[in-house]
């Protein structure tokens, strides 16, 4: 209470109203957020699409790049760099497609998120988690058909390849270990 400002007159007035006059402990369980974290980096996107003589060709990129974080939990003292500690600092998509006429539509995508340090290292002596790279194919067909309602068929493989994430020997906060990354 003294940490709030009170006086010592003014708590021990507010001490005097409990009842019994006997107070075993005064607690403020309010929660507060008081954690800063400061950070910065890079999102960048890149997106091309063009006609071809049986329809149209098209590229997409996105990244993020984290470039610098730190954070005080207390929000005064900060922690060092936290950027590809923990976390993957770089993720990125790459997307190729392609459409033939009105009705069909294919692209298969390419997704990265970078390797990183570990702070605290995980059992086994393991310092790193390694990079998780995955591709998608999705592919989809309009059937336009007179008197018939517009359907749209569509098939959609995430991981085609069934790539396995890399394995973190740690335990997570929550209690998991086993696979980080993916």
């Amino acid at each position: 209470l003294a940490g709030t400002g009170a006086t010592p007159t003014q708590i021990a007035n507010a001490l005097a109203q409990v009842p019994n006059g006997n107070a075993y402990v005064v607690a403020d369980v309010r929660q507060r957020n008081l954690g800063v974290t400061k950070t910065n980096g890079f999102d960048f996107s890149a997106n091309y699409r063009t006609n071809v003589s049986f329809g149209t060709i098209y590229a997409n990129f996105n990244s993020t790049l984290l470039n610098h974080s730190i954070t005080a939990a207390d929000g005064t003292n900060f922690t060092v760099e936290q950027a590809g500690l923990d976390g993957a600092a770089f993720n990125s998509t790459l997307t190729l497609g392609t459409t033939v006429g009105e009705n069909f539509r294919g692209q298969v995508t390419w997704n990265h998120r970078s390797g990183f340090r570990l702070l605290q290292t995980a059992g086994l002596g393991q310092t790193t988690v390694g990079t998780f790279d995955t591709f998608d194919l999705f592919a989809s067909y309009d059937v336009k058909r007179g008197g018939l309602p517009p359907i749209n068929l569509s098939l959609g493989v995430t991981n085609l390849l069934n790539t396995s994430p890399p394995i973190y020997r740690g335990q997570q906060s929550g209690g998991q270990a086993g696979f980080h990354n993916g």
